[in-house]
C-alpha cells in the first residue's frame, strides 16, 4: 500500500485528498489539535463539507421537509414537493382497429398534440395493463408507436410527469 502524502502546511479545514478524487478515505485538517481527522462517510446534521462539500443544517427538518440546495453548496430544509401528474390521451378521432400501431398523444382538455418529455417520462396502460416502454411501445415526439396494433375497444391510459 503506497504511503499518504500529506500537504506539509496544511491550511484550516483543508481537504486531503480533494473531494474529487472518489473511493479513498478523505481527511480533514484539524487546525486546534495539529492533526489530520477521518471525514465522516456517512451526512449528519452539523458536519460541515462532509459530503461533496455541501454545507449541511445545524439542525433536522420539520416532518414533511426535504433537504434543497441554493445552488452554491449550502443546504436547507424546504417544504416537499409533490410531483404534478398530468394525464394524457390518444387523438380521439384515430380510434384503436387492431391494425394501426402509431398515435398521436393529446392534451385531453385540449386535444392539442403533446410531446412528452423526456420520452419515457411515460406511464402507458392499455386495458389496465401497463406496457413497457422501450418494448411494447416507443415515443418520437407525440406519437406513440406500438409494438403489436392495439385490439378494436381497448381503453387506452396514460400519466406523466410534467415538467418545471
Amino acid at each position: 500500500m503506497p504511503a499518504l502524502n500529506f500537504p506539509s502546511l496544511p491550511t484550516p479545514g483543508q481537504l486531503y485528498p480533494s473531494p474529487a478524487v472518489t473511493g479513498v478515505t478523505q481527511y480533514i485538517w484539524d487546525n486546534t489539535a495539529g492533526v489530520w481527522n477521518t471525514v465522516a462517510t456517512f451526512m449528519k446534521l452539523n458536519n460541515q463539507n462532509a459530503f461533496n462539500g455541501y454545507v449541511w443544517p445545524n439542525a433536522d427538518g420539520a416532518a414533511g421537509q426535504q433537504l434543497e440546495t441554493d445552488g452554491a453548496g449550502n443546504l436547507y430544509w424546504d417544504a416537499a414537493s409533490d410531483p404534478e401528474f398530468f394525464y394524457l390521451a390518444l387523438d380521439p378521432t384515430v380510434p384503436f382497429d387492431g391494425v394501426l400501431t402509431t398515435f398521436t398523444i393529446v392534451d385531453p382538455a385540449t386535444t392539442n398534440a403533446y410531446t412528452v418529455t423526456p420520452a419515457s417520462n411515460i406511464e402507458v396502460f392499455l386495458g389496465g395493463v401497463p406496457q413497457e416502454y422501450g418494448t411494447a411501445y416507443t415515443i418520437t415526439g407525440a406519437q406513440i408507436n406500438f409494438t403489436n396494433p392495439p385490439a378494436a375497444g381497448l381503453d387506452f391510459f396514460a400519466v406523466t410527469v410534467t415538467q418545471p
